[in-house]
């Protein structure tokens, strides 16, 4: 059998493509789309980290210096300042260096004399009393200074006697960390480096970040632009936006990458459109099966498998349209061409057997004229002695009676003949006459009964007494002498046939039934039709067709019952325009009786 792609594999297929080429052309639009919403994003950050940067700035710086004025407010300490009381000094001021968590701690007279140093070198210290303005404004802004190659972050502050003259100035320096970078992270959500001369101070924690930290070129192109920037690492695009911090000679550049920020979201759109794919692929599969498979496919199939069946040649079964669409008119109209199609073989199968029966029938027509032309001389010579043994007789009763038994017969012989020869050519004369049943059936009781009891079978009567038929009584007789002697040759010793009649309401009803071993299954169906025999020992398979034709010929019906080991039921119907009833009884109880 050849394998067909159907059509509901072809539109599997094709929503598989359709939906894989709907995620890649999203995912490439989406991208896109996503790349410059981040620039726009990117710039809205940078124009609000600016004021942030500033706002930040401006609040570290007051806070040291606050920090710083809360720590100098000692009179003590302003006074041995003022003083230049070298003991006291060097007695109070590591406190505050330890309260202000400074690494390097200076301090100055007025006239920029090193009072107290730690941490750093008096040459170091030197480099520091150069940051003080001439002027003396106060808070200075924070500074970025490198000392033996480390970077501090000094805040610097003058110290104002109680008369508020100044008397002095305070270095205090912390060793630089990327904490500035990652508070400003916190606030602007873009990574941070913090640059001075072309060198990293600090910056926060990322890949991108750590590479860039360590490209000078790239570095002195970022510290050298003013504003918004792109520059490229490794093939991944990045934004940068430069600016001034208020340490001198430091700028505050914040970075973002494209890929960095559109890659999670890609792959969360990537995660929800694969979702969509498959919830949307299932949900149109769903439907595409449904409507190919259960409507289309299904119907396709169906009428494949009819076409086949009846390539094969099997034909007992019917195509049942599954829809009243186009192809539920198709599966009608194969259905209209296979009931042809049997239809076809049925009337070419009947005329076949008509044309075996018609040859058979016409044999049989050519047998019994043969039969009835051959009967004719020892027919006549037999009658002929039987009249010559009466002639010399006349007065012997018992040899009267014996003549006219074998007249009887040679009757009998001829009319079966007869029956035969009409059956084969289709007519049958009936001579209809009323006859009491009681009467009737107990003559053929007495006929049948010396065969019967030789064979051990019992013949039972069961009947009203007073009811009327009207029937051909020869013909209606061979009826019954057909299946009393089929009954016969069936039954065993001991086994009974019962005869009984009764007047139905429509029609009298007979029936014959005995309870011997039943008809075999093999001819139970075809039990009237000709030719059909149990293969019994000089059976013919004419005497039941014969039988069924004479009841119909009576306007009648004939049926048998039958089981298997529980013996067979004739029961025959003669209409009430043949039948006269004299005890009117109810179709009710007739039939139970009968049965």
């Amino acid at each position: 059998m050849t394998r067909r792609l159907t059509l509901t594999r072809r539109y599997l297929l094709l929503i598989t493509a359709v939906m894989t080429i709907f995620v890649a052309a999203t995912l490439v639009i989406t991208t896109r789309v996503m790349k410059g919403g981040m620039v726009r994003l990117f710039q809205q950050r940078i124009d609000r980290a600016a004021t942030v940067l500033q706002q930040y700035e401006s609040g570290r710086a007051i806070a040291r210096n606050q920090e710083m004025d809360a720590v100098l407010s000692s009179p003590r300490f302003i006074a041995a300042v003022e003083t230049g009381d070298s003991s006291t000094i060097a007695q109070e001021t590591p406190v505050y260096q330890r309260i202000l968590g400074a690494d390097v701690f200076l301090l100055t007279n007025v006239s920029g004399k090193i009072v107290y140093l730690s941490g750093a070198s008096p040459a170091d210290a030197i480099s520091l009393a150069r940051l003080t303005p001439t002027e003396n404004h106060a808070p200075m802004p924070l500074r970025y200074v490198q000392l033996n190659g480390e970077t501090f972050e000094f805040a610097i502050i003058r110290v104002l006697s109680a008369a508020g003259l100044p008397i002095g100035w305070v270095y205090s320096g912390k060793e630089f960390s990327s904490a500035m970078a990652h508070e400003l992270k916190r606030l602007t959500g873009l990574d941070v480096m913090v640059i001075q001369d072309e060198n990293v101070l600090g910056h926060t924690e990322s890949p991108l970040v750590r590479q860039l930290a360590h490209r000078q070129e790239q570095l002195r192109y970022i510290a050298s632009a003013e504003g918004e920037g792109t520059c490229a690492i490794n093939g991944e695009e990045v934004l940068f936006s430069t600016l001034p911090a208020s340490a001198s000679g430091a700028v505050i550049t914040f970075i973002g990458s494209l890929d960095e920020h559109v890659a999670p979201i890609r792959e969360r759109i990537m995660f929800y459109l694969i979702l969509l794919a498959l919830g949307g692929g299932g949900v149109a599969m769903t439907v595409i099966y449904f409507l190919t498979d259960r409507y289309i496919g299904r119907q396709v199939n169906h009428l494949v498998r009819a076409a086949e069946r009846i390539a094969s040649g099997a034909l007992d079964f019917s195509i049942v349209p599954l829809s009243s669409d186009e192809l539920g008119f198709l599966a009608g109209e194969m259905e209209k061409m296979r009931a042809r199609i049997v239809a076809n073989i049925a009337a070419l199968e009947k005329a076949h057997q008509d044309r075996l029966k018609t040859e058979k029938m016409a044999a049989l027509g050519q047998m019994a004229t043969g039969i009835i032309h051959d009967f004719k001389n020892p027919m006549s010579v037999i009658r002929g002695t039987v009249e010559l043994l009466q002639r010399r007789s006349p007065d012997n009763e018992r040899l009267r009676l014996d003549c006219a038994r074998i007249n009887d017969q040679i009757d009998r012989m001829v009319d079966l003949a007869q029956d035969i020869l009409d059956y084969s050519k289709g007519r049958t004369r009936l001579e209809i006459r009323h006859f009491n049943l009681a009467d009737y059936f107990e003559s053929i009781k007495n006929f049948h009964q010396a065969a019967l009891q030789s064979s051990g079978i019992a013949l039972v009567l069961d009947g009203p007494r007073d009811l009327e038929l009207g029937i051909d009584a020869g013909r209606f007789r061979r009826v019954i002498d057909n299946i009393l002697n089929n009954a016969r040759e069936a039954l065993k010793p001991g086994q009974t046939v019962t005869i009984r009649w009764q007047d139905g309401g429509a029609g009298v009803l007979i029936a014959i039934e005995d309870n011997g071993p039943g008809i075999p299954e093999a001819i139970k169906d075809h039990l009237f039709e000709p030719f059909v025999t149990s293969n019994k020992e000089g059976g013919t398979g004419l005497g039941l067709a014969i039988a069924r034709k004479i009841i119909e010929d009576h306007g009648g019906q004939i049926k048998a019952e039958s089981e298997i080991a529980r013996g067979t039921r004739f029961v025959i119907t003669i209409p009430s325009a043949l039948a006269t009833r004299l005890n009117v009884q109810s179709i009710i109880q007739a039939e139970k009786r009968v049965s």
